[in-house]
C-alpha cells in the first residue's frame, strides 16, 4: 500500500513538476534544475526582492494565508518537557498530540497552525550554517484528516512561498515512502509519506501524511516548516547568523556564542529549574559555550527575551532570568579556572563560592588558598 505516494505523485506531476526516482522509498521533483546538480548555498544567488522583508511581516503573511484556509492559531505547546517524554523539550509542533498518539488514538481536531518555539539538542557542539538549536516551527496539523487534506497542505504552502516571493521554479521536493519498523516508538512504526521542500539546496521544511498502528481511517497531516530558514531564503542573507542574531553579534564566524545564549534564553523564558535535572543537564552544555566570551552576554539576552516573549509567555520575570543565567555562566567559568590550576573537582569549600562573578571568585582563591596563589599569579589570561 502506497499510504498517499501515487496521491502525491499524480499531483506533482499534473502540475508540470518533472521527476526521476532516487530509489526504491523516494522520488525527486523539480521544474529548473535537479536537485543532484545545485550547489552548496546556491539559493544565494537566485533573484530577490529590491527590499528586505521584516520577520514579523512574512509570519503574519503565513498565518493570514493558513486562517483564511481555515486553520485556527494553536496555543504553543510547553517548550520543558515531563520527565517521561520522548524528548526533553518540544521539537516540533505535532509533538502537541504526542500523548494521544502514544496511546493509540488519533484525536477529532479542526485544522490547527502552531507556531511553535523549538529546541534541539542534537546541535549543542555548535550548528552549522543554516541551522540553529532553537527556532520557531510553524506546523499546520490536522487529524483525522485525509489524502485529499493534504495535498491541500501541499497546495498551500506552495503558495504561501510563492506569496513570500520565492519563485518555484527554483524549488526542489522529495517524496518519500516511509516504511515503518516493526519495534520502536509509535513515531518508528506509523506508515506515511514525508514531501521535503528545497528552495536550491536548502532545506525549508517537510509536509508530511502518517498513519498511527491501529487507525488507519484517521490519518494525520503535519505541515512543518522552520520559518528562519523562510527568512534566509526570502532575504538571502550572507549567513544565516544575520537571520537569528543582532548585529554585530553575527559578525562572528563562531555561531556557538549566539546560538547558546539564544537557547539557554528560551530555556530560562519557559521556567527551566533543577527539578528536571535531564533538561537542566542540556542546558548546562549550553552554558559552556556562553561562558566562552566576556562582552555583549547582557545584550544579547535581553535582545532573546524581548524575542522569545513574542511567542511563549515568560514563566519568571526578565530579570530573574538574568540572575540565573549570569550565575550559571560565573559557574562554567569558575570551573574552567579551577581546571585550569589542576582541579579536576570542585573542592567542597568552593561550593557555595563557585556562582560568583570571576573577579570576586578569583579574588576568594588568591587570599584563602595559598597552595594554589603562585600558580594563579603565573597565568595572565584567567580574566578578562
Amino acid at each position: 500500500m502506497n499510504h498517499g505516494f501515487q496521491e502525491v505523485n499524480d499531483y506533482l506531476e499534473s502540475n508540470k513538476w518533472k521527476s526521476h526516482q532516487e530509489n526504491d522509498e523516494t522520488r525527486i521533483y523539480y521544474k529548473g534544475k535537479d536537485l543532484k546538480e545545485t550547489t552548496s548555498r546556491e539559493f544565494l544567488t537566485y533573484s530577490k526582492a529590491k527590499k528586505r522583508k521584516d520577520f514579523y511581516e512574512i509570519l503574519n503573511q503565513i498565518k493570514t494565508a493558513f486562517r483564511i484556509e481555515g486553520y485556527e492559531l494553536a496555543e504553543p505547546s510547553k517548550i520543558i518537557r515531563g520527565l517521561n517524554q520522548s524528548t526533553f523539550f518540544v521539537t516540533s509542533g505535532i509533538q502537541h498530540y504526542e500523548d494521544y498518539f502514544s496511546k493509540g488514538i488519533v484525536p477529532d481536531t479542526n485544522k490547527s497552525l502552531f507556531v511553535q518555539p523549538v529546541i534541539r539538542t542534537s546541535r549543542e557542539k555548535g550548528p552549522e550554517e543554516g541551522s540553529a538549536s532553537s527556532f520557531i516551527n510553524i506546523s499546520g496539523i490536522k487529524c483525522n484528516s485525509s489524502i485529499k487534506d493534504y495535498i491541500s497542505g501541499i497546495d498551500l504552502w506552495m503558495n504561501v512561498l510563492s506569496n513570500t516571493g520565492l519563485y518555484l521554479g527554483n524549488f526542489n521536493l522529495r517524496l518519500k515512502q516511509r516504511q515503518p519498523k516493526q519495534e520502536g516508538s509509535f513515531w518508528d512504526k506509523k506508515k506515511g509519506v514525508t514531501l521535503s521542500f528545497n528552495y536550491g539546496d536548502l532545506r525549508l521544511g517537510d509536509a508530511g501524511f502518517f498513519i498511527i498502528p491501529g487507525q488507519e481511517e484517521k490519518p494525520v497531516i503535519d505541515l512543518g516548516f522552520g520559518l528562519e530558514r523562510i527568512i534566509w531564503a526570502i532575504n538571502k542573507d550572507n549567513s544565516f547568523m544575520e537571520v537569528i542574531a543582532p548585529f554585530p553579534y553575527f559578525l562572528n564566524k563562531n555561531s556557538n556564542y549566539p546560538d547558546a545564549i539564544r537557547t539557554t534564553t528560551l530555556m530560562l523564558v519557559a521556567g527551566l529549574d533543577k527539578s528536571n535535572m535531564d533538561a537542566f543537564n542540556q542546558f548546562r552544555k549550553y552554558i559552556s559555550h556562553a561562558a566562552e566570551k566576556n562582552g555583549g552576554t547582557k545584550e544579547l539576552f535581553d535582545f532573546y527575551f524581548d524575542f522569545w516573549s513574542k511567542f511563549t509567555k515568560p514563566v519568571n520575570s526578565k530579570e530573574e532570568s538574568w540572575s540565573n543565567l549570569k550565575s550559571e555562566i560565573n559557574r562554567a567559568r569558575n570551573i574552567a579556572l579551577l581546571s585550569k590550576l589542576g582541579c579536576t573537582n570542585v573542592p567542597a569549600k568552593l561550593n557555595e563560592s563557585i556562582n560568583l562573578n570571576e573577579n570576586e571568585f578569583f579574588n576568594l582563591l588568591e587570599s584563602n588558598f595559598v597552595d594554589i596563589r603562585s600558580r594563579i599569579r603565573t597565568i595572565d589570561n584567567l580574566i578578562g
